[in-house]
């Protein structure tokens, strides 16, 4: 008894989309995002040290906003004003700038720290944010997201395709 060969597909290139397809559309959202290799396997609590190159991360608290300001000139934001209060120690021997922040949630969405309309905000962390020798920065930085846990993605400011970047666990507390 002699075997058959197998049956080979007609159109190998369409058999390994439509695999790919179907393999993506089973993750159920469109839109999680890949991980980044140069994120950190480890994810820390708030409160503990992150150090990164020469910079060094401390998230101390947070506070869930309805609105910043009063008055009339009160900013309503699309969903909540997340203020994370944190400090960045710059432990290296030149001037380092912090870089910018992100939240990421449950699903992989990120959401980008708020530069515009938050200058009024005490402590602002500001946007252009520079650090001398072992010096230590303490402000807020502000994002604009729905009541919910979060991930906050901090980088140690090095060059794009090479920066390290960790995870600082932000969960929901609302007082």
């Amino acid at each position: 008894m002699t075997a058959k060969p197998a049956p080979s597909c007609p159109f190998p290139g369409l058999a390994a989309l439509l695999f790919s397809t179907l393999l993506i559309s089973g993750c159920g959202n469109a839109s999680i995002e890949i991980p980044n290799e140069s994120i950190s396997s480890v994810t820390y609590q708030m409160g503990q040290r992150v150090q990164l190159g020469t910079l060094t991360y401390n998230v101390i608290e947070t506070n869930w906003k309805s609105q910043l300001g009063g008055g009339p000139s009160a900013r309503i934001p699309k969903n909540r004003y997340l203020l994370v209060k944190l400090t960045v120690t710059n432990g290296g021997g030149q001037t380092a700038s912090i870089p910018q922040m992100a939240l990421m949630n449950a699903a992989g969405l990120s959401f980008q720290e708020m530069t515009e309309g938050v200058e009024s905000v005490p402590k602002w962390l500001g946007v252009l944010r520079n650090l001398a020798p072992v010096q230590t920065d303490e402000g807020i930085v502000i994002f604009d997201v729905p009541l919910g846990s979060y991930k906050m993605q901090v980088s140690d400011g090095g060059e794009i395709g090479s920066e390290k970047k960790a995870l600082i666990e932000i969960p929901l507390h609302l007082e």
